[in-house]
Order: structure tokens, then C-alpha cells, then sequence
């Protein structure tokens, strides 16, 4: 029995990772102390956007850089500027290959350092 619920854990635990469609963007500081300032951010699909997770500064590549997000997962990205561009688990393993997808801005985003809007560039 405990074998069985094991697994069955496992099995849910698969199915999150899997189910998740992970965005990467960025985030820009419109107002306030961070104006002009960009991040490389990251968040789930169908999650506030205003609630990214840091990546890396937008001047710096982001890749190989490990980044958690709110369902306790953690990933990076891989090939950078590369027609194999893809995410994969903290652990190593492979996601999913990146998909060009930049329909998204939600610019009414605000925290203690300012105002910024959150520009969606790429879907895992």
C-alpha cells in the first residue's frame, strides 16, 4: 500500500511539471527608483505576471542561470540566441523547446521600487 501511494505521489507531482507551461519575458521599471531598469523574468501561464521570478538583468544572458517558481520547481534555460533554445528541470533534464509567442504586456504592475510592465517573449 505504501508502494502504491508512493507512486501515485510521484505520478502527480510528474503530471504538475508537465502540465505547467512555463513564460519567460521581461519586466521594465516604467516609474520610481528602478525606472528604465530590465530583468529576464519568468512565471506560469495563467499566473500574475506581475508576480515574475527573477532570472537575470536583461544585459546578461540568462541562460544556465537556475530560477524557482511558485510551484516549487526549478529550471533554466539552454542554447541562448540558438535555434534549440529550451528549458530544462533543475535536475538536468530536458522541458521543452522554446516557442516564439510575444502577444502578451501587462503594464499596471506595481511594487515598493516603482511601476513596471511585464512583456511576455517566449513559451515553454
Amino acid at each position: 500500500m505504501k508502494l502504491t501511494t508512493t507512486l501515485a505521489i510521484f505520478g502527480l507531482a510528474l503530471t504538475e511539471r508537465a502540465a505547467a507551461t512555463i513564460i519567460t519575458g521581461t519586466s521594465e521599471f516604467t516609474s520610481g527608483s528602478l525606472k528604465g531598469t530590465k530583468y529576464d523574468v519568468a512565471w506560469i501561464k495563467g499566473q500574475d505576471a506581475c508576480q515574475w521570478t527573477f532570472i537575470a538583468n536583461d544585459s546578461d544572458n540568462p541562460c544556465g542561470k537556475k530560477f524557482t517558481l511558485s510551484n516549487g520547481y526549478t529550471y533554466y534555460l539552454t542554447d541562448c540566441g540558438d535555434s534549440s533554445f529550451a528549458l530544462h528541470n533543475g535536475d538536468g533534464s530536458y522541458n521543452q523547446i522554446a516557442v516564439y509567442n510575444p502577444n502578451y504586456e501587462k503594464d499596471d504592475c506595481v511594487n515598493s521600487n516603482g511601476q513596471y510592465k511585464v512583456t511576455k517573449t517566449w513559451e515553454f
